[in-house]
């Protein structure tokens, strides 16, 4: 009888002492039973000389009381990663799940406090997030962190980096319960792949239904030239897509740029690329002086 590899042991998870007091704050708001428990163990406190490591202990302990604790901590098992850190997100968008490698792999994880407030939500976000660790931890998947020349400019790079995010998240997709609903993350799509047609973006999405393709370099081969990922022609620029010169989002495409012009300073762009028709101006004054 084969003997099964014992389970590597949950990590040591530190949370931030804020995001504990912005949890238990909002979950005892939410549960008159919560709050009397709430009022009676840490009103006291303030009249203690100890008072400002008395608190954080005492909210310590009814975050891991009320569960909140132990979700994070189930999602985390079975990483083998040996330190977890819960941070508070600051603003919409900061939330999410990441590997730091250092001394020792941790894994970095930012909530805001309100996705306590539903457990089942909170555990398929988590169930998600933990889906793109073990994806990083994955030789197979072959991460890198440094997504390399993905651009000429900072929004073409920054470009690039939504799209790998929205393929990867899409892809995950296919094996987790997403934690948005299909129409959001069809939205999405649409908003990062703006120049592609309709029809191209849904046969970018299915491409990924196919697990074999859930990896670093081909996410970021889509994300960096979806027409030749998809072995099909670019048919020049469309309205709303980034000027490939200055990198900002335009519906006036110049129809002749200054081709001789442009590439003296964008030896690898085409005319196929488009240029907005600001930069064509740009380049045409140039070249008349």
């Amino acid at each position: 009888m084969t003997a099964t590899a014992p389970a590597p042991p949950p990590p040591r998870l530190e949370a931030d002492p804020q995001l504990v007091e912005e949890v238990v704050h909002l979950l005892a708001s939410a549960d008159e039973r919560r709050w009397a428990v709430y009022r009676r163990r840490i009103d006291p406190l303030y009249d203690r000389p100890d008072r400002d490591a008395a608190i954080p202990a005492a909210l310590l302990q009814l975050f891991r009381e009320w569960g909140a604790e132990g979700a994070v901590a189930a999602a985390l098992g079975g990483l083998g990663v040996p330190r977890a850190l819960l941070a508070r997100s600051h603003r919409p968008g900061d939330e999410g799940a990441d590997l730091l490698v250092g001394e020792e792999r941790t894994v970095l994880l930012r909530l805001p406090a309100g996705a306590f407030l539903d457990g089942a939500t909170l555990a398929r976000y988590l169930r998600h997030e933990m889906r793109h660790v073990k994806d990083m931890l994955d030789p197979k998947f072959a991460y890198e962190r440094d997504l390399g020349a993905s651009g000429r400019t900072r929004a073409e790079q920054e470009l690039v980096r939504n799209r790998y995010c929205v393929l990867w998240n899409l892809a995950i997709d296919r094996i987790e319960e997403p934690p948005v609903g299909a129409a959001t993350r069809r939205a999405q799509l649409d908003r990062v792949f703006a120049a592609l047609s309709d029809g191209q973006r849904t046969r970018l999405a299915a491409r990924f239904e196919d697990p074999s393709l859930r990896t670093h370099p081909m996410l970021l081969a889509a994300a960096r030239d979806p027409w030749e990922f998809l072995g099909e022609p670019r048919r020049g620029p469309v309205g709303g897509q980034p000027c490939p010169l200055c990198g900002f989002p335009t519906y006036d495409w110049d129809g002749a740029p200054p081709v001789a012009a442009i590439r003296a300073d964008f030896p690898r762009w085409d005319a196929s690329h488009g240029a907005c028709r600001q930069c064509s101006d740009i380049y045409r004054a140039a070249s008349a002086c």
